[in-house]
This record gives structure tokens, C-alpha cells and sequence, in this order.
């Protein structure tokens, strides 16, 4: 967003001086805000962090949302299916047709296709599940509460085998071909492209692809079994597959499945009525008190990097979501202790971190223009090389609906 029309709508407060790290302080802060939508606004913060005696200057943008059945969040991924060509932030929220968002979840940087690497849900639909017992996952609820923690993903095929007897099986993600390859029972649906299973880690183990075809509800039917699969293909529309590279899971299939056999299938969260759903790096805030995230990446988080956070206030329906800008002359960032610190400051009753680094993006609707999708423009300063927007997997925006 241009610093002039920021400049120009809005009205410059003193921040209060806030510790970022063990023993560190803030100098007396600047900073401007602008409404974008209702309910909606977007304040860019000026301050030097000191620290370890040294002073570092900072500039963050923080997006202050109080959803409503009339603004809500947003999780997006390209054409909104897992494997399509990564985008920038920007694009995505043009996609979305959003007020403002920032990047999401991390990802395979060498891989120019949009996989996550963990969970997504957009508009009630799980397009990738949340790894299990992560706590870097932020999700609204259908209520409108928002919260950050693990989900709980669960699910388990249920049927009768040609002898009669009752078999089960754990499924243990969504929409994951990685999870699979890595020995995994995944459940896939369309939102998955085609995607190659050559590099499985067991691929001296054949790789299995159960089509089935839905029958309403939670019951399927087995349409063809492939034993010795080396790639999936997306789904046809009215089916699923079953995919799986252990040689556990494929001795299973082998007694427990067969062409035209029905079956029973649950797949989903312990915590009713999601969204929206994305999955960060690292939980730093929980129950308003800094939190040792154990099942969390740390990625660079020992360095002061440009960093993006999403962060819940004591309502569950008043968010923060923001970029700390770094790498560059008169933006230092933050390593995760001194981002956590900076949030408790700001009343975060939850908080995560997402990609952060190169990938740390915010856009937001230029102020004083109609909310039309072409407005829509990066507000920090790109952080990858040569200043450009990096392409990523996904991103979390405000919606007007």
C-alpha cells in the first residue's frame, strides 16, 4: 500500500514501549491506521526494538478484524485444490475478491506446485487435513468463534471382508499424497491433482490406489484396486480414492478389499463445524501466556527474520493478522521470542506464526477506493530477492460476504 495515502487517511498515536525479548524495549512508537471495510482496519507501526543493547529498527503492518456474519476469514489456495501452480499472496486475495489477507502455511520450495505442507479447509470443505497433533492451526467455526490449536483429524475404514468378518483401518490424513507415500492411509478427493508417487521413501513397496465411488453419506464402494500404482490421477466427480505406500497398509487392502465391496469411511476433525482452516509454523501464545510449542517448527525462528502471525483475542472473534518486515535497511524483524512478546503486548489470547521470511506478505484494499478487486495491493514491502512477491501455496484473508 502507498506510505502517502496511508499518510493521508490517517491519524498518527504513540504506541506504548513493549519488551520483545527477555529483557529488551521498545522506543516510543508511531504509527498510522486506516478503516478499509466495517470492521476492518490496517495500522502500520514505526519503532526501534532495543535489545542486547543493541536498537533495531522496526515496521509492522497488523490487520485488526472483528468478524461477523458479514466478515469472515478465508483460507485460499490456488483455484482452491491442492497441486495447481503456486501464486503470490496478492493474487490469491484477487481470487478471493478479499479486503486483506497474508500468506499461510509453509511449503516445498523446489515444488512450483501449490502443495502445503499441512492443513487447509476453504468454505467448510478440507482441501488438505491439519497434521495430527500439531498446535500451529488456526480455524474459525460456523458459530464464528476463532481458535488456534490441534483440531484433532481422525478416520477409519470400516467393513466386512469376504469371510464375514468385520476389518477396520486407521486413515490418517486427507487429501495428503506425502502422507501416503511416507506409509500413511490417505483419503483423497478432486481437490487433489495428479500427483507422482515415485518418490515414496518405500518405494521398494508397491503403492496402492483404492478407487471408490460414493453412495451417500459415509458409504462408498470399491470400483478397482491397483496394486502396483507408481502415480495417482485426480479423481473423477462422485469419487474418492484410498492411497497408501506401506506394505502394512497394502496387505491390508489385499485381505480386507475387493472390487465392488462396500465400506464405511469417516474422515475429519474432533472439533465440530469448521470453515476455515490453515495451518502455520508454531503456536507462540496460548491461554494469553507465552507457549513452548514442542509439536511446532522452528524453521529460523533463533533469527530476526521477516515473520507473518495470525493472533486471537480474548472474544474468539476479533483477530490479528500481520507481517513484520525484515531483511532489508530500516527493518530488522524478529526472531519468535520477540514476536511473541510484541503480541502478548497486544492482548493475543492465541497466537501462531506462518511462513515468514521471503514469503512474508500482506495486501490490503487501497483506502478511500470502492472494495473492488482490482484495488487490492501489497501493503509491506516484498521481502523475497530483488523485491518481488513470492509465489506461494496459501494464504488467509478477510472477506466481505
Amino acid at each position: 500500500m502507498r506510505r502517502s495515502v496511508l499518510a493521508a487517511a490517517a491519524a498518527a498515536l504513540c504506541l506504548p514501549a513493549v519488551g520483545l525479548d527477555a529483557a529488551p524495549a521498545a522506543s516510543a512508537a508511531s504509527s498510522s491506521t486506516v478503516r478499509l471495510a466495517p470492521g476492518v482496519t490496517l495500522t502500520h507501526s514505526v519503532f526501534r526494538l532495543k535489545s542486547g543493547g543493541h536498537s533495531y529498527p522496526e515496521r509492522v503492518w497488523t490487520l485488526r478484524a472483528r468478524l461477523s456474519a458479514h466478515l469472515q476469514l478465508d483460507a485460499a489456495s490456488p483455484r482452491n485444490v491442492i497441486g495447481a501452480a503456486r501464486q503470490t499472496t496478492l493474487t490469491l486475495g484477487r481470487q478471493e475478491r478479499a479486503v486483506a489477507g497474508i500468506n499461510g502455511d509453509t511449503f516445498y520450495f523446489p515444488d512450483a506446485a501449490a502443495v502445503p505442507r499441512a492443513g487447509i479447509t476453504h468454505g467448510g470443505r478440507v482441501l488438505k487435513s491439519a497434521l495430527v497433533g500439531k498446535n500451529a492451526v488456526l480455524y474459525a467455526t460456523s458459530s464464528g468463534r476463532v481458535a488456534i490449536g490441534d483440531p484433532g483429524f481422525r478416520g477409519r475404514i470400516s467393513t466386512t471382508d469376504r469371510t464375514g468378518k468385520a476389518r477396520s483401518f486407521g486413515i490418517t490424513s486427507r487429501n495428503s499424497i506425502e502422507n501416503a507415500a511416507n506409509g500413511g492411509m490417505a483419503f483423497v478427493d478432486r481437490a487433489v491433482l495428479t500427483s507422482s508417487l515415485r518418490k515414496a521413501p518405500q518405494r521398494r513397496t508397491s503403492c496402492a490406489v483404492v478407487r471408490l465411488a460414493e453412495r451417500g453419506g459415509d458409504s462408498y464402494r470399491v470400483t478397482s484396486i491397483a496394486a502396483k500404482a507408481t502415480k495417482y490421477t485426480r479423481a473423477a466427480a462422485g469419487t474418492h480414492a484410498l492411497v497408501s505406500c506401506a506394505s502394512s497398509t497394502a496387505g491390508w487392502i489385499r485381505s480386507a478389499l475387493r472390487t465392488g465391496q462396500d465400506l464405511t469411511l469417516t474422515a475429519g476433525y474432533r472439533v465440530r463445524g469448521i470453515t476455515t482452516l490453515l495451518s502455520g509454523v508454531r503456536q507462540l501464545i496460548r491461554g494469553g501466556k507465552r507457549f513452548t510449542d514442542r509439536t511446532g517448527l522452528n524453521v529460523y525462528g533463533n533469527s530476526m527474520k521477516p515473520e507473518t502471525f495470525g493472533c486471537v483475542l480474548r472474544d474468539a472473534r476479533t483477530v490479528l493478522l500481520g507481517v513484520v518486515e525484515g531483511d532489508r535497511s530500516g527493518r530488522a524483524g524478529m526472531t519468535y521470542a520477540q514476536l511473541t512478546t510484541y503480541l502478548l503486548a497486544r492482548k493475543c489470547r492465541s497466537a501462531l506464526v506462518f511462513d515468514g521470511s521471503g514469503s512474508s506478505t500482506l495486501v490490503a484494499q487501497r483506502p478511500a477506493k470502492h472494495l473492488a478487486v482490482q484495488n487490492l495491493t501489497t501493503a509491506s514491502d516484498p521481502t523475497d530477492k530483488g523485491k518481488r512477491l513470492r509465489k506461494v501455496v496459501n494464504g488467509l484473508f478477510l472477506v466481505r460476504r
